[in-house]
Order: C-alpha cells, then structure tokens, then sequence
C-alpha cells in the first residue's frame, strides 16, 4: 500500500519489471574514493528459463541476509536498520526466498533440482518409527531415481545459527499454552503434535501433527502460542493427551551443522513395495547427534505391512544446551492389516529402547515394548466378534516386568435405536504396578493374574441422543491387577455443528504401565473421573470449547477443573467481535488456578480498509497481557494508512513492537507525496535494552515534470542499549532531467547521534546520469565531504569519486522471454 507512493533515490534505485510472468528486478550501488577504496551495495532478485527444460531463481543481497525474520526482527538487530528505518515504509519486507546468507538460488530440470537457501527437509519415512523433520538454510539436491515415480534420492548440508528446542507439557483445556515458548523463534519452525496416552498402558494410542493458523496460531516475536481449536485435555476414553512441541530460536553464540540425505526407491514396477533408508549427523560443536532409519512396507490386494527402524547415538541438541539422553538406542516396528471377507486381521509391534533419542520426529514411548494382534469378524445381521491379544514390557534397567491381556468381544444389534455386548477378558502380570496410593506414596507393585466379564448397552431413544453403558466385573484373581470399573456416556448431537457430551468413570485406581509417561497418566487414574464438553462448534455465531475434569484417587485431595466459553457477534455489516473466557482452578499439591480473559474487534470497509484489535489479560499462576491489532488500506482518496501493534507483558517482562506509516499521495498528479512514520521497538524480554520509539518523515515534490526534490528526516524519541535519544538524520536530494537522457542529482545529509562530538557530520555529494536504451542508467558523481558510519561499526564512508548502475536482468540474460 504504501511504497508504490514513493519514488526511491537514484542511489538506492529499484527497477522492477514482469515479462512473460516472470519478475525481474536489480538494485545496485557501487562507490569508489580517491584512495581505491570500494564500498557498495547490490540486490538482485529474477527467476525464468536458462536452457532446455531447466529454470532458474535467484536472490542475492550483498548487504544483509536472506533469512526469515518475525514481527519484532532478529534477535541480534541488524546494524543496517539502526538507529534509523527512514529507507520507504516502516513495514516488514517479506520473500519467498530464505537463506541464512546472501544468496538464494535454485535450479531445476525435470525431476531434479538443488538450491541454496532455506528449506524443510524430511529424512526417514513420516509413518515408520523414526522420522526427521526441520527447517535447515545450506545446500539441498534432489535426484529423480529409475522411472518416473520409482525413486527419489535427497542429500542436504546445512549450517544454521539458531537453537532447537523440544519437550512435552500435559494439555491444560485452555485457549494459550500455559507457558510461553522463548521468544524471537525462526518463521516456520513451529511443530506442535496432540498425543493421546493410553492410561492404563501408557503407550500412545493416537498422533496428530497440528495445523498451524488453523488449529492454532503463534506469536514468533513473543512465543505466545494461542489455540483456535482447543484441545482438551482428555480423550472420549480417559485418556490423557499431552503437546509435544519443536521450534528454533534465534540466539548469539548458537551454531548447529546438520548432514543428511535420504532414499526411497520402489523396487517393483507395480510401486507396492517401497524401501526407505535416510541418515543425519546433526553436531553444534559441543555435542553430536546421528540418526539412521530404515523402513520397508508394501500393499497387497487385501491390505498393507511396513517395517521400520531406527537407531541414534550421541548427545541429543535441546533449548541451547547438550542433554545426553541415553547415549545409543534403537527401535523397531512392524504393522500388518488385511481384510479378507469381512474379517480383518491386524499385527502391531514396537519396541522402543531406552536409550532411543527422536528429538526431531514424533513422540515416543522410551523403554516400552509392546504387541498387539486382533481378529474381528463383521456377519450379515449386523453383530460382530472381536479378539485381542496383547503385551507390554518395559525393558529398562531394573524394569524386568510383563502384562498380558487376552480379550474376547461380541456385539449385536437388536434394533436400529439398541445394541448390546458381551464378552470376557483375562490379564496376567508380572512385577507390574497396581493401584495408585493416596498423597504421595510410591506405587506398589503387584503379580497375579484376574478375570472379568465385560458387558455394555448403547441406546438411541431420538436421533440426537445418544446413551452408552460399560462395565467390567472381576471374576476371580487379584483385582488390583485389573480392578472393576464402569464408564458411561450421554451425547446429544446438533446437525452439523458438533455434540455436548457428559463421560463418567468409575472404578479401581491403577497405575499406567509404562514408566517412561508415568508422569502424563497418573492424574488420569482416578477412581472417580468427570468429564463434561463439547467436540465442536454449536452454532453459527456461538462456539464453546469445555473440558471439566474432576479425578478422585480416593481421598478427594486433587480436583482439576478447566472451563472455558467464547462468544461471536456482529454489529451491523462492517464491525464484528468476540469474547473469551478461560478459567482453570485446583485443589491439593498443583499450582494455584488461574483465569484468562480475551476479547477482539474486526472492521471491514466495503472497499479496501480492514482493522483489528485484540487484547487478553490472565491472572493468577502466570499472569500476564497481550495486545494486538492492524489497520490498513486507504482512509481518504488521497490518505492511506498501514499499522501493526503487538504488546507482551507479565512476569515484570515485556516485548513491543508497533509500526504505523501514514501515506498522502494525490489522486489527480503525483507532485506532493509524504509519508510519516513511527515505529516503537522495546529491548524484548532481556529488559535491558530500552525502547526505541523513532519518527520519520519523507517528502517528494515535483514542481515541474523535470524536476524532482526528495527530503528525509528521522528523529530518535528516546534511548536504548544501541543510541542515545534525541539522535537525528535529516536528508535532501535534487534531480534535474537534463533531456531525455542525462540528468543531474545533488543529495545532502546531515546526522547527530545522541550529541556525541564525534558522530555529528554532514555529507553532500553531485551526480551526472545517463540513461542508456534498454532500461539502463548509469551515473558518476562525487562525495565532497564524508562522514562517520551512520551504524557506528567503525567503518566511515570517506570522501571520493562513486558510480552507479542500474539495469533490467532480463535486458542482459534474456530471463522472462517467451
């Protein structure tokens, strides 16, 4: 919106074109002193055809890197932007193309490509049970292998200033995570998974990659991660769900090199059986990972299969810092499934070791081995028998203990509304873990083996309502091995926007199985457990997200409820809004509750000016402020605007990051364009570096059609760790059109740093251009008085003789041509 209103100066000209769809621009500066001195800049930016078959992109800025940055910037600001950004508008400037350098190039030819510049590269197969998955700046090729389709072959080396970071936190019910991730975190390397934990088992049963802008959003600059759909903390069947979450931060000092590649080759022409091998080192000086996958799987008329496994060494990267983690490992799986019939056949194994480290991938259950094989028959008359055998081992040091279960299920429809089941299970263990003990006893450990009869009923009495009844009665043996319980379950549906439910638990407390997610399952275990929701949206303007649990161990000292409503409305057709309201309270040894409360404002004008503003407060355990809100788009034919806000505090820590530029441009000629501009920065959550409030304005002016005049000035409000306030820069340039072809330019600057002596200079400088067919302009001048380095890095800009050139790539290399 705003910098098309500008016309930049001939020393920092931008020549932008589109040829045949293809974009084209290149903006240069080269100066040059009486001493042979040289010191320049130069940009270039083109994509488009370079031979048969074969197309090329290519970013180069010889003055700052590539790289991807937040709302708030690098954590290490650049010197090039300070103390003033008086260079256009004081918008972000955003790309497609990343690097942590430089230069952004990619070549591609058919099936093959290679690039240099950022990238997410993927080692190992994403279903198989280790998998690598980051976002990497280096070298990465690609190479078609066999026929089309059959193979892939993928190799990357990557040098990366950043930190990874990787942990898992209980799901809280709540709208935000309850802790914020460190801020200034790399664009894009956000993944955030839900898992949910069998509680008795403490295997996972489910993991689902979340979405990110849909699911939920992230804040890079602050990492404050809020959740547009909010996971409960529980699943339908008791179980315990927890976040795993991964992202890199910017950081001085941090340096990681990863190296890697992966191949995946069909090996028949069918392509149903497919082999996989993928291998990283990953090393940040101090510490040093490896990983190698292998994995074959393959389809058959009735079904699939895939075995896979992984096997890592070394000390695994984590949020800045070498954290061994078992030293060497490795896992394995195997899965079958076939249907045949109308029965079906399944074989699941995994076998985790505990020294196993999958930072990069998914979440795993360290320690545990386990197998599951069930047979399930589906007949005519709408019943169906079920048979399960499974085991759980935990391999650990000092952890020689087994659990068995044998299950055995029929099910049969009565009616359309009725259905019953029936069936028997048996469960042997060994040196296992038994019921949970009141305050903070240990967990005893129990052998013996027990059977039970298990008997459900689910009726359908309207078509909305749904009732669901279980229970499990021990028939012999020791019940603490398994316990009696029984689970009910009323859902009412609304067509199609989602259903309430109320899930009631009640039986032996028992303690999860696997020792490694001990501490994820055992406030699940309660021998009295509540749960009362929603799963979705319950009307057009209306969504509640709900999750109250209550878990009983049996002396009622630990009661956890989080509860949790928004409101959507509209007034009239351009403003619309929403409010929030998350609250989550505690009993007994957790932390103090807390309640969150957040509202927002949307306006939309029928042409082209939206705005929004958002605020949310949270009290208690973790208390803090959010403030957030834009604008842009024209608020007057001749006025546009352009504005950003976002605002961070608690914990006696705060971020600020707010922009505004405010752009006059007349509708009937371009002779007086202006732009004023504020831009407010604070030293983010070190707190030591202040905040940097700087004002800008910028004025072109073109009395005649010849002639142009363009002044700058920046005013610097107050200080920081960088410059001291009240520092300023004030600029003016001259252009006169000497014909067609040669025009002649005098620029003058003066600047004051914070009234330090030294720093205080004024520059003034002539130049004589011509303009060449083509799109070319050349141009020579003088700089009759230099200056200190307006950055303060200690390279000043001397006095001398400079040249200039400006040009079309697609003139020279004949990009963009059809």
């Amino acid at each position: 919106i705003i910098a098309p209103y500008l016309r930049a100066p001939i020393v920092n000209g931008l020549v932008s074109v589109g040829t045949g769809n293809v974009p084209v621009a290149v903006d240069g500066e080269g100066r040059f002193d009486g001493g042979g001195a040289r010191r320049g800049r130069i940009a270039i930016f083109g994509s488009g055809k370079v031979g048969r078959g074969s197309s090329l992109t290519l970013s180069y800025e010889s003055q700052n890197r590539l790289g991807q940055s937040s709302s708030y910037g690098p954590y290490v600001a650049d010197p090039n932007e300070r103390p003033y950004q008086t260079y256009g508008d004081s918008s972000t400037v955003t790309s497609d193309f990343h690097s942590n350098d430089r230069l952004y190039a990619r070549i591609d030819n058919g099936r093959n490509n290679a690039m240099w510049g950022e990238f997410t590269t993927s080692v190992g197969d994403p279903e198989g049970v280790a998998h690598y998955q980051q976002l990497q700046s280096g070298f990465k090729g690609e190479l078609g292998v066999g026929g089309t389709g059959q193979g892939r072959a993928m190799a990357f080396t990557a040098r990366n200033q950043t930190a990874f970071v990787s942990f898992t936190t209980p799901v809280s019910g709540l709208a935000a995570l309850m802790q914020p991730l460190h801020p200034d975190i790399v664009v894009g390397s956000d993944i955030l998974s839900l898992v949910a934990i069998d509680r008795k088992t403490g295997a996972v049963v489910s993991q689902t990659q979340l979405a990110r802008n849909l699911d939920y959003t992230i804040d890079y600059a602050t990492g404050i991660v809020r959740f547009l759909i909010v996971p409960l903390p529980f699943d339908m069947h008791f179980n315990p769900q927890v976040l795993n979450v991964q992202y890199q931060y910017q950081g001085p000092g941090i340096a990681s090199e990863t190296t890697g590649g992966d191949l995946r080759y069909s090996l028949t022409r069918s392509r149903n059986l497919t082999f996989d091998f993928g291998y990283l080192n990953d090393s940040t000086g101090s510490s040093n990972y490896a990983l190698a996958t292998e994995s074959l799987s393959g389809r058959s008329p009735t079904g699939d299969w895939r075995f896979s496994h992984g096997s890592s060494s070394g000390v695994v990267p984590n949020n800045g810092a070498a954290i061994v983690q078992g030293g060497t490992g490795s896992a394995t799986a195997f899965q079958v499934n076939e249907h045949v019939n109308g029965s079906q056949i399944a074989f699941d194994y995994t076998n985790v070791g505990p020294g196993f480290a999958n930072p990069f991938g998914g979440f795993t259950v360290n320690g545990l081995e386990q197998m599951t094989a069930t047979f399930a028959h589906q007949s005519r008359n709408r019943s169906s028998f079920t048979v399960t055998a499974g085991q759980q081992r935990n391999t650990g040091a000092g952890m020689a203990n087994l659990q068995q279960t044998f299950t055995a299920m029929w099910q049969a429809a009565v009616s359309k509304a009725l259905s019953f089941s029936l069936g028997l299970q048996a469960e042997h263990q060994v040196q296992g873990p038994g019921a949970v003990q009141p305050a903070q006893a240990p967990v005893q450990t129990v052998t013996g083996s027990t059977a039970q009869m298990q008997a459900g009923v689910q009726w359908r009495p309207a078509s909305r309502l749904d009732v669901q009844l279980q229970h499990q009665a021990s028939l012999g043996g020791n019940s603490q091995v398994a316990p009696s319980q029984t689970t009910a379950e009323v859902d009412y549906d609304f067509p199609k926007q989602g259903k309430v439910f109320l899930r009631e638990l009640l039986g032996g407390a028992v303690s999860s199985f696997a020792n490694t997610t001990s501490q994820y399952t055992a406030p699940a275990i309660g021998s009295h457990s509540t749960q009362i929701g929603v799963e979705r949206t319950i009307g057009p303007d209306t969504a509640i997200d709900t999750s109250y649990m209550i878990a009983d161990n049996g002396d009622a000292t630990n009661i956890y409820t989080t509860l949790g409503v928004q409101e959507s409305f509209k007034f009239g057709r351009r403003l619309s809004g929403n409010a929030s309201l998350q609250s989550a309270q505690s009993t007994g040894t957790s932390p103090s509750g807390f309640t969150v409360f957040g509202t927002g404002f949307t306006y939309t004008d029928t042409k082209d000016f939206r705005a929004s503003l958002g605020y949310q407060t949270r009290g208690g355990f973790g208390g803090g402020s959010t403030f957030n809100g834009g604008a842009t788009g024209h608020i007057g034919s001749n006025i546009a605007l352009l504005g950003t806000f976002n605002e961070t505090f608690g914990n006696g820590l705060g971020a600020i990051d707010d922009r505004l530029s405010i752009a006059y441009r007349p509708s009937e000629n371009d002779r007086f364009i202006s732009l004023l501009g504020l831009d407010r920065q604070s030293g983010g959550f070190s707190g030591n570096d202040g905040t940097a409030d700087i004002l800008s304005f910028e004025e072109v002016y073109r009395p005649t059609e010849s002639t142009e005049i363009a002044g700058r000035f920046g005013y610097k409000l107050n200080g920081d760790g960088y410059y001291l306030a009240h520092s300023s820069v004030a600029g003016l340039r001259f252009t006169q059109n000497l014909g067609r072809r040669f025009d002649f330019a005098a620029e003058a600057r003066g600047m004051s740093a914070g009234n330090i002596a030294a720093a205080r200079a004024t520059d003034f400088a002539t130049e004589l251009g011509y303009k060449a067919p083509g799109g070319m302009r050349l141009a020579g001048g003088y700089n009759f008085s230099g200056s200190v380095d307006p950055t303060l890095t200690g390279h000043p800009v001397r006095k001398g003789f400079y040249i200039t050139v400006t040009t079309l790539l697609d003139r020279i290399f004949g990009w963009g041509k059809q």
